[in-house]
């Protein structure tokens, strides 16, 4: 498995809101790198990322460092998979990665309106 062969794999996994895959200026953004240094990661003509690049992977997709020691895609989808299962789907990874560049007052604000939303769940589920 090569660095673009698991970048791709979580780009297929954690969708954008929207359910797209996330943009490369988008995730650059995120990840505060140059897009062209992503492109580079993506396309393969990066082979060795620097510790601290793939730090800021996981961080944004949520996985451990754990995930890039993988050594086959079926591992790799497997771990993914479980992965899903245990933090939700792909909505709830994607407000938590952009709740990642809030600012401490609006990441409580964002909080505040999932839990009027988890309420108002159980109180549908319970009709």
């Amino acid at each position: 498995m090569t660095v673009a062969d698991y970048i791709a794999l979580l780009l297929r996994y954690f969708p954008d809101a929207d359910g797209q895959p996330y943009s490369a200026n988008h995730l650059a953004q995120a990840l505060e790198m140059s897009p062209q240094a992503l492109l580079n990661l993506i396309q393969g003509d990066a082979a060795n990322p620097r510790l601290d690049t793939v730090r800021r992977l996981c961080r944004f997709f949520g996985v451990s460092l754990d995930y890039f020691g993988l050594e086959s895609a079926e591992a790799c989808e497997g771990y993914l998979q479980r992965h899903l299962v245990q933090v939700g789907t792909p909505i709830v990874h994607a407000i938590q990665s952009q709740a990642d560049v809030l600012s401490p007052r609006a990441a409580a604000n964002v909080l505040v309106l999932m839990s009027w939303a988890e309420r108002g769940e159980m109180i549908f589920a319970s009709r």
